[in-house]
């Protein structure tokens, strides 16, 4: 969840985990009210960030995938609060 940690989350976190392949990542952008999820990892070192972003506001729902295969769903609203 983030709030005074926004730029941090997107930026120094995102390049880390990029880094290391992770292959997604979710940001609970409570300032925005939206779940923003980071895919496709690409890049070396300082270059590391992620290709995609996807974005889910209140009233969607994030599908969580795991190795490839859609598992279910989270709730926008239910995680906002």
């Amino acid at each position: 969840m983030s709030d005074s940690s926004l730029l941090i989350d997107r930026h120094d976190k995102g390049g880390i985990y990029a880094r290391h392949g992770i292959p997604v990542y979710w940001v609970v952008n409570v300032v925005d009210k939206i779940i923003e999820v980071y895919t496709q990892p690409a890049g070396a070192g300082d270059a590391a960030a992620y290709a995609q972003r996807d974005d889910y506001p209140v009233g969607t729902a994030v599908p969580v995938v795991l190795d490839g295969t859609a598992v279910g769903t989270v709730v926008v609203s239910e995680v906002m609060g």
